[in-house]
């Protein structure tokens, strides 16, 4: 008889088999101190955040790598489908036209935002030294590059039947509209790793993403777009993994130091600012707007998701923690008031200066705003009332734009005054004038000046002869390279 030990039967489940036992996934470097893993901007020791134990983070869904790919192929077969079907059955043109000039805004902008969201996720993964997370957040990089191949997709779609949707990385890159996204982007891209876990996954993901990706297709699908619905259903079924991540890591932090929760709140309050500002701007004209036929108005749709299921939602969970609502929220309510519609008109006001056609609002839209929002009688039917009479209402002027997030300064209060803030920046050249959109962003540009102070805004470029009036019109990728034409 041979000494050989009898095989083993494998067990027949073998992703339970190998999540019971790796469990551990951190290690004990040999060849490198184990502080010589971080570069020393982002080593552990040198966030304002304190943690013991960095293997304490479990992972809820604990996936493996094969699990993980199975996953995603059903839910790109079954996508991919759908748009076969959408593009040989010419579904591009049951779409409301307007509805279409929207998603040329959209597209360009979601794009961009799933890249830059794979790269913040990516550092994550690098930086902060839980191995949990790290996995879950490689996860989450390759799920923002499935989002954003598919958005460009998407916008090759569109492209076949509409002008005006083939130069979007210029746009936003360059283009003032896109100005607050993209500086946006760029400011979690450099912070410290545990606040880009605040910014994207506890506030961006857990806070937006029901509007982004429910509410707003539900407007779509009823001004015939079938596509974009499915589009974002298929973005939406990652949601869930990547709210977990700032849900629970949000937790872990409030647990492992009690010297962590103002730092948590700093962060927490001021990117629920920043994505009121950088989200629910857009949003709120795709819920009110673009979309001619309504399903609920943008106030509802906010109120709903993002006061009632997530801010309710989060306090409840974590309030016993010591976090508190954000900081700036009943700024937001306030806003949401005249939100869509102030942006509605800024747009319009600088209609020559956009790749996407911007036109009034009809009577019975203007009846509905009405008494959907009870200030928008006062403060935007006469606007529209002079459009009527046959003002043209252009403005051929850049407005000015907020130091810290570059938005236009154009909210007001119930009385129509503008809310903006205003400060002087002493130098030895004289100094600077310095404006901010509101008292929110007055508050962050105080949190770190000088980052704000490097930053301009268009409008500062071409005041100090950064850019020429008449350079504008290519700068902002409205013009074809090859003809000179405008896109649209």
């Amino acid at each position: 008889m041979s000494d050989r030990p009898a095989a083993q039967t494998p067990p027949r489940d073998m992703d339970r088999y190998y999540r019971e036992t790796s469990r551990g996934l951190y290690w004990e470097p040999s060849y490198v101190p184990k502080e010589g893993i971080y570069p020393q901007r982002y080593a552990p020791q040198a966030s304002r955040i304190h943690v013991h134990n960095w293997d304490q983070w479990e992972d809820p869904f604990r996936m493996f790598y094969r699990e993980y790919v199975r996953i995603q192929a059903k839910k790109e077969t079954s996508y991919h489908a759908i748009a076969d079907a959408n593009q040989r059955f010419e579904a591009a043109k049951r779409i409301d036209r307007r509805w279409v000039e929207g998603m040329k805004l959209y597209m360009a902008a979601l794009a961009q935002s799933e890249n830059f969201s794979a790269n913040l996720m990516t550092r994550m993964a690098r930086f902060i030294p839980m191995p949990s997370f790290s996995q879950a957040a490689m996860y989450q990089a390759m799920d923002e590059m499935r989002h954003g191949q598919n958005d460009v997709n998407y916008m090759r779609w569109l492209n076949k039947h509409y002008d005006g949707v083939d130069d979007w990385l210029t746009w936003f890159q360059r283009h003032w509209l896109f100005q607050t996204a993209r500086t946006s982007f760029e400011h979690l891209f450099v912070s410290d790793p545990f606040e880009m876990v605040i910014g994207v996954n506890g506030v961006f993901e857990a806070g937006w993403t029901n509007l982004l990706f429910v509410a707003t297709p539900a407007v779509a699908v009823a001004n015939g777009d079938v596509m974009f619905g499915q589009h974002q259903l298929t973005t939406q079924t990652d949601e869930t993994r990547h709210i977990a991540i700032g849900m629970t890591g949000m937790r872990i932090l409030l647990e492992a130091d009690p010297r962590n929760v103002p730092v948590v709140q700093e962060w927490f309050d001021k990117w629920s600012w920043l994505l009121h500002r950088l989200v629910g701007a857009p949003t709120s004209i795709f819920i009110d707007y673009f979309g001619k036929s309504k399903v609920m108005s943008y106030k509802e749709a906010f109120q709903h998701y993002y006061l009632q299921n997530y801010i309710g939602g989060l306090i409840e969970d974590l309030g016993p923690l010591g976090l508190k609502p954000p900081r700036f929220l009943d700024l937001m309510l306030q806003e949401n008031e005249i939100y869509s519609h102030a942006v509605w008109k800024n747009l319009f006001e600088g209609k020559q200066a956009h790749f996407h056609q911007v036109e009034a609002p009809s009577a019975e839209e203007r009846a509905w705003f009405a008494e959907k929002y009870p200030l928008y009688g006062k403060l935007y039917e006469p606007f529209w009332q002079a459009h009527d009479g046959g003002d043209p209402l252009d403005v051929n002027a850049p407005p000015l734009h907020c130091k810290v997030c570059q938005f236009p300064l154009m909210m007001v209060d119930a009385e129509n005054k503008p809310m903006f803030r205003h400060r002087h920046h002493d130098g030895p050249d004289g100094g600077q004038e310095l404006y901010f959109c509101s008292e929110a962003c007055d508050w962050i540009y105080g949190l770190d000046p000088e980052k704000y102070l490097r930053m301009l805004t268009q409008d500062e470029m071409l005041a100090r002869g950064l850019l020429q009036p008449d350079q504008m019109p290519r700068f902002w990728g409205l013009e074809h390279a090859n003809t000179g034409e405008l896109h649209r």
